[in-house]
């Protein structure tokens, strides 16, 4: 397949496009970030930044822009492994993958801040709201063991966000793995079929893996049936060997 290849370049420029998109949108979930660092976390109805309408909206166009890469990328897989490629295809591929698993581990890495950062503010505004409660209503004694009731809940979320998201970066690895073992797969087929003689020697380690297996299953079965036969024999000599005894008596 020649870099000309129409379908190619079609998936390659789409690819470019949701790249530059992802590019932008992760920069202000970066900021959004920022801000929510610095105190400007907003719980109110969602105008701001930092309201609750804008962060899940643009969370939810991140994850449909990387979605759309991924299915791009599988894409151009595909197109790369059905046609004879060259080197320069292959790499090209390679760096749109690195790419996308840039930004996915980015947005993740974000997302988990953003979180955690939200849950703080919330914690923190609660806990405010309480005091101000029990202030209001002259009972302070139940304060400290609501306070650390609230502080252990938060960090088991907390615990939980990150496992999920060591959860999501293994499969992520897995992926690209599978991904990796799939393109080997097609060029030592591209391989075997540009030079006959990698293939019947291909063919030729196979049969003697499998002849080498037959072989060790037979010693095997040969090795254990004796052991049934020794058994049984020490067995039988034993009982005429107290027959013999018996009828001496």
């Amino acid at each position: 397949m020649e870099d000309a290849d129409p379908g190619w370049e079609e998936l390659r420029k789409e690819a470019r496009k949701i790249e530059g998109d992802l590019d932008v949108k992760l920069s202000s979930y970066a900021k959004l970030g920022g801000m929510l660092a610095h105190g400007g976390y907003d719980n109110g109805s969602g105008d701001g930044l930092g309201g609750d309408g804008s962060w899940k909206s643009m969370e939810m166009e991140i994850e449909s822009l990387l979605e759309k890469l991924l299915d791009i990328n599988d894409a151009m897989s595909r197109c790369v492994a059905g046609a004879t490629t060259t080197t320069s295809v292959t790499q090209k591929l390679a760096r749109h993958r690195d790419i996308l698993h840039e930004f996915t581990q980015e947005f993740r890495r974000t997302r988990g801040n953003i979180s955690s950062m939200r849950e703080h503010a919330e914690l923190l505004t609660s806990v405010r709201n309480d005091i101000s409660e029990y202030k209001a209503s002259g009972s302070l004694s139940p304060g400290p063991r609501i306070l650390r009731e609230r502080g252990a809940i938060h960090q088991i979320n907390v615990k939980l966000d990150e496992v999920i998201n060591q959860a999501q970066s293994n499969k992520g690895a897995l992926a690209a793995q599978r991904s990796t073992f799939t393109e080997i797969q097609s060029k030592l087929r591209q391989l075997g079929d540009r030079f006959p003689i990698i293939r019947e020697l291909l063919g030729s380690i196979k049969r003697k893996r499998s002849k080498d297996t037959y072989i060790l299953s037979a010693v095997i079965a040969a090795c254990t049936i004796f052991l049934i036969v020794y058994w049984i024999s020490n067995n039988f000599r034993s009982v005429e060997v107290k027959y013999l005894k018996g009828s001496r008596f």
